[in-house]
């Protein structure tokens, strides 16, 4: 009966401790220059009180064209320079390095 009542406890440890890893940055903002020479991607971790090392990736016609790492606390905009612009219609793709 004890292996019983410590079963649920544990469960939900996991649920919730999965969640949290499992948290991901979110872009909330993506513009460019008129150009498309620089582009400004802003993001927001999770957790708005830790920092973390951020990469993005401007993406056209599904090839990378642009990269930029760097590191934010909470909330933070990075500025991806390509030369010679970006004709097409662009993406950005970020994530949290480690």
């Amino acid at each position: 009966m004890r292996l019983k009542s410590l079963i649920a406890p544990i469960v939900f440890s996991m649920l919730f401790s999965s969640a949290a890893i499992g948290a991901k940055l979110t872009i909330t903002n993506y513009t460019q220059s008129s150009n498309g020479a620089i582009h400004f991607v802003t993001v927001a971790l999770p957790d708005l009180g830790n920092s973390g090392e951020i990469r993005c990736v401007i993406r056209m016609n599904d090839l990378p064209v642009g990269m930029a790492e760097d590191t934010i606390k909470g909330v933070g905009t990075l500025n991806i320079y390509i030369d010679g612009g970006t004709p097409d219609a662009t993406k950005a793709e970020c994530m949290e390095i480690e």
